[in-house]
């Protein structure tokens, strides 16, 4: 799993997998009591080999929200935050 650039908490994970076996988890950084936190994610392929994934730094969950992954038809990941 991909690495926190601070320590911090990581809470409220989620996984979707698609139909060539490959993961998206999904989860949040520092959440707090109201805050979602910073969202972050790790792709993971069939062999379980670390994909790269596009930067989630600047992508804040809402108050009150946890991340949520789903699959689509054509194979790609829906992330909600």
């Amino acid at each position: 799993v991909r690495e926190s650039l601070v320590p911090t908490r990581q809470k409220h994970p989620a996984i979707a997998v698609n139909d060539a076996g490959y993961r998206l988890i999904v989860w949040g950084e520092a959440p707090g009591f109201v805050a979602g936190g910073t969202l972050n994610l790790q792709l993971v392929d069939k062999t379980d080999k670390i994909q790269a994934a596009p930067a989630t730094r600047d992508r804040h969950i809402a108050d009150y929200s946890a991340a949520a992954v789903a699959t689509l038809e054509d194979g790609s990941f829906l992330v909600l935050y």
